[in-house]
């Protein structure tokens, strides 16, 4: 398996060896240091030292289904 981090500016193709998988979350065992940049969007366009200009995302965790409001019972819309 292998995806894209942003070194220096550029991207670079990474082998990864994958670990545990859940709903929504892969776990990387090997080929990735804490902190690395790991491209999510646009792979399809890139080439090992294309120039990549970052934008970090901050996504919420997905919460499993069970732990997910009912429908219809949105707090946010239950305010007065």
């Amino acid at each position: 398996m292998y995806v894209w981090v942003v070194s220096g500016g550029k991207a670079e193709r990474r082998e990864v060896v994958l670990g545990v998988r859940t709903p929504g979350y892969v776990e990387i065992d090997k080929g990735l240091e804490l902190g690395e940049q790991v491209v999510v969007g646009g792979t399809d366009r890139l080439q090992p030292g294309t120039e990549v200009k970052v934008a970090v995302v901050d996504r919420e965790p997905r919460r499993p289904a069970g732990d997910r409001p009912a429908a219809g019972r949105d707090t946010a819309a239950a305010r007065p």
